[in-house]
């Protein structure tokens, strides 16, 4: 077999462009159907039907935002395994980046991680703005399961979101002609925009945190540490949060 033959087949195993585009959007479809779903299952069963002061205040629910992070981190995490395995010559570890991480590495990034979080807490701090969101307190003071909540924040989140942001959307777009560049930009804006829930100044933290995950999964080559070090910031952030409403 020629090189180019083999180089032909490498760059076909991914979706390309316009397929993970595509596909992207699919899973996101799906993503906001489960969340729906789950949450008129949720007012059903707890509170005996749909009640429309319930459905505007849906997303301020600790136990149904996580059942829903549940519930989205289990079927939309298969969704992505199948369309990647839909894809001919893919390779589902490559694809996703599902590789060991050495632990000089691992301290790196982890460090990395906290200096970030110290630095944006300390810039929050400087310009006046609260540190923990409002969004924060209201989730954890509507639920009293609050451990469920805390799995849902630490664990389900960050393995669906990086297995989407930084393993599918990353992993594919990195060899358009975005290249890895363009990729890490356009997955952390994108990431940062679904986080209606904040106002401008959080959700332009969260793109620079993307910033700073893709370029960890890049220089990696793993999406474990990009997990890791999400699921360290969703717990600084659930920590800080439980200080301040107590």
């Amino acid at each position: 077999m020629s090189n180019d033959s083999i180089s032909s087949g490498i760059q076909n195993s991914k979706w390309g462009f316009w397929g993970t585009l595509l596909w992207g959007l699919l899973i996101a479809i799906l993503y906001t159907i489960v969340q729906v779903v789950v949450s008129i299952i949720y007012s059903q069963v707890v509170l005996g039907g749909i009640t429309e002061e319930f459905m505007r205040k849906i997303e301020y629910n600790g136990t149904a935002v996580s059942l829903a992070t549940f519930s989205t981190m289990i079927i939309c995490s298969l969704a992505i395994f199948g369309v990647i395995k839909l894809k001919k010559h893919s390779n589902l570890k490559e694809y996703l980046a599902i590789n060991r991480v050495s632990l000089s590495d691992m301290r790196y990034w982890i460090v990395v991680v906290i200096v970030l979080l110290i630095a944006m807490d300390t810039l929050t701090y400087l310009l006046g703005k609260p540190i923990v969101v409002e969004f924060m307190t209201a989730i954890y003071n509507s639920t009293s399961h609050h451990w469920l909540l805390f799995l849902a924040l630490i664990v389900a989140a960050p393995v669906f979101e990086e297995l989407f942001f930084r393993g599918f959307l990353l992993s594919g777009l990195s060899e358009t002609f975005l290249r890895p560049v363009g990729a890490t930009i356009v997955t952390s804006l994108v990431w940062a925009a679904i986080h209606l829930q904040y106002d401008f100044y959080v959700m332009l933290l969260i793109f620079f945190m993307g910033i700073v995950l893709a370029t960890a999964r890049l220089k990696t080559n793993s999406i474990l540490i990009t997990i890791i070090m999400h699921a360290i910031m969703n717990l600084v952030s659930t920590i800080e949060t439980i200080i301040y409403v107590s």
